[in-house]
């Protein structure tokens, strides 16, 4: 798989790893398929926050990576609202556990109706 040059943005080596699938997706046009598995990673992400192996902050970074990629090279993609819902939870995941941080059950939420399924 060919990287997507993601350096320009400041993210960490990491949340570039993390992201590249789904920037690839999306710039094949692979939409739907791009929303699978940003909603893969939005599970990964909501799991490993709650296990401590990820900070709300480097989950953080995933969601804010890939929407300011969208941003800057596709501001007119069309998403599903669960999917801009998903985005907007995870670029407050950095104050989880605050009042107004972002909320897990919501995000999972989210990615398990884009998913069509349900976590026991």
């Amino acid at each position: 798989m060919q990287e997507i040059s993601l350096e320009k943005y400041g993210f960490s080596r990491q949340a570039m790893k993390a992201v590249q699938p789904i920037i690839k997706t999306i710039d094949e046009r692979h939409i739907f398929q791009a929303e699978q598995l940003l909603s893969e990673l939005t599970l990964e992400v909501c799991d490993r926050v709650e296990e401590g192996t990820l900070t709300p902050q480097e989950g953080d970074d995933y969601f804010t990576l890939i929407a300011l990629y969208i941003g800057s090279h596709y501001s007119h993609l069309k998403l599903k609202r669960e999917i801009h819902s998903i985005l907007l939870e995870g670029m407050i995941l950095h104050d989880y556990g605050k009042d107004f941080g972002a909320d897990l059950d919501t995000m999972r939420r989210l990615a398990e109706s884009i998913l069509g399924v349900q976590r026991q």
